[in-house]
């Protein structure tokens, strides 16, 4: 994991006043974690918290993602899951049910928002 370019992601969440940020875009999630994936239209997503964060990945590219240079969890989803709800649960654990989330909005569409908040 890239610790200046995460430092400075999470500088300007808490200037901004962000609680979390979703990033979906596969080179996004590389260029700050360093797992790169083409996930094929399956849900890839790097969650961020001025604390904490996690990677979300398909199950198949778990073990992978955990050799990366990313040091948080990785979370994976069978394709017979929800990873909508899969996200949200993980959300709650980090106390993020509800706050102000940073996303890119070209890659998030209101329905799956409101399905992991």
């Amino acid at each position: 994991m890239n610790n200046k370019k995460i430092k400075e992601l999470r500088d300007w969440m808490n200037r901004n006043e962000v609680d979390c940020v979703y990033l979906s875009d596969p080179t996004h999630i590389s260029y700050f974690s360093g797992f790169s994936s083409a996930p094929h239209e399956r849900v890839l997503a790097l969650f961020l918290t001025l604390e904490a964060g996690f990677l979300f990945t398909p199950a198949l590219e778990v073990e992978e993602a955990e050799r990366s240079t990313w040091s948080g969890p990785v979370y994976g989803y069978l394709d017979s899951e929800n990873p909508w709800q899969s996200i949200a649960n993980s959300l709650a654990k980090l106390g993020l049910e509800k706050g102000r989330f940073a996303i890119e909005k070209s890659s998030l569409s209101v329905d799956r928002f409101e399905q992991m908040a």
